[in-house]
C-alpha cells in the first residue's frame, strides 16, 4: 500500500462545490412499513405522494388521518 504524503493534499473549506442541500421536494423515499413507527415518519416527512407495492390498509388509515388532502 503506497503512502501519501499529506502535506500534498489539499483541503477545501468551501464543501459547496462538492456537496448541495435538497429541498423536501425534491426527495424520494423508500421505506418499509413500520408500524407505530409510520406515524412519526409520516409526521415528519410529509410527503406529497404516497406508493405502495403491497397496499397495507392499516397504514392506508395512517396516511389518510397524518395528511390531509389537498383542497385543490
Amino acid at each position: 500500500m503506497e503512502e501519501v504524503d499529506e502535506s500534498e493534499m489539499v483541503f477545501e473549506d468551501n464543501a459547496d462545490d462538492y456537496f448541495e442541500l435538497y429541498d423536501n421536494e425534491d426527495a424520494v423515499l423508500i421505506l418499509p412499513y413500520d408500524g407505530d413507527m409510520d406515524d412519526r415518519v409520516l409526521e415528519e416527512i410529509r410527503p406529497r405522494f404516497v406508493v405502495m407495492y403491497e397496499p397495507n390498509p392499516v397504514f392506508i388509515r395512517r396516511v389518510e388521518v397524518c395528511i390531509p388532502p389537498n383542497p385543490t
